[in-house]
């Protein structure tokens, strides 16, 4: 069992570009959706998380020590409405509340409605 007082929820920063594709595409591949190149552009935002997610749009990872686990985005829409662009956590993490730690990371902010 994991110890879920490690976990931490942190904004993404650029180190850790690979760790938070890895854990993508780990989590797509158990739920059968490949890596097909007709739907690369699925995936575009991952190159370009620093850029995409600025403003009132977000991207949190969540972490065990220093290993990412978990992932949230939210793309604003407009100013009233935003999008959750991402969101995976590892298998072995499911049930451990770390997804609901990261709905809750973006609370607080500037108040949006959420699709």
């Amino acid at each position: 069992m994991y110890n879920r007082l490690l976990y931490t929820i942190v904004p993404f920063t650029p180190d850790k570009t690979d760790d938070v594709k890895r854990v993508v595409m780990n989590v797509l591949e158990l739920v059968g959706v490949s890596s097909d190149p007709t739907t690369a552009d699925r995936d575009e935002d991952l190159d370009e998380i620093n850029t995409r997610y600025t403003g009132r749009s977000k991207f949190w990872i969540a972490l065990d020590q220093d290993e990412v686990i978990g992932t949230v985005a939210i793309e604003e829409k407009d100013e009233n409405t935003a999008w959750l662009r991402r969101m995976f956590v590892l298998p072995a993490y499911h049930g451990t509340g770390i997804a609901e730690r990261l709905i809750k990371s973006f609370h607080g902010l500037t108040p949006m409605v959420l699709f």
